[in-house]
């Protein structure tokens, strides 16, 4: 695969966190200002698929076992679930779903169950349980000003 570009008007602003996936077989990153997520095979280092996220992605985490990546968009107020095999949106939060305003990263537990999200400027983690492949809110933790990381 042969990657090309041309020159814009724009110039980038911001860059994002990368993912690795588990396998070691792909990385996945965020491209806030193409509204995507990209895919980049790890082995030869070429780019094999990109997957539209509008809003701006900001971070982007994969499951522990390889099956979702879930990516936090800062302009769209909104988390995004990806079937990593199929490249394909699962699942969609926004604000009415309790995803706080301008969420900027996200975190998954060691098993993959939970996902906590910053949301800057809702100043709160929400919390997004995973069960049967599917995601639910279970919880907005109030954690005062402009939560900016997780780990």
């Amino acid at each position: 695969m042969v990657l090309s570009a041309t020159v814009g008007k724009g110039v980038a602003q911001t860059s994002a966190p990368l993912a690795l996936t588990g396998d070691g077989q792909e990385l996945w990153t965020a491209v806030p200002d193409a509204d995507q997520v990209v895919v980049v095979d790890a082995r030869s280092d070429q780019r094999v698929a990109q997957v539209a996220v509008p809003g701006g992605p900001a971070s982007v985490a994969v499951t522990p076992d390889g099956a979702q990546v879930l990516v936090a968009s800062a302009r769209g107020n909104t988390v995004t679930v990806i079937d990593r095999a199929a490249r394909k949106v699962l699942q969609t939060f926004g604000e009415a779903d309790g995803i706080g305003r301008d969420p900027r990263h996200l975190a998954l537990s060691p098993d993959g169950k939970r996902a906590y999200i910053s949301a800057y400027v809702g100043d709160a983690v929400t919390v997004l349980e995973q069960s049967g492949g599917r995601w639910q809110k279970q919880a907005v933790i109030p954690v005062g000003r402009r939560p900016v990381g997780l780990a």
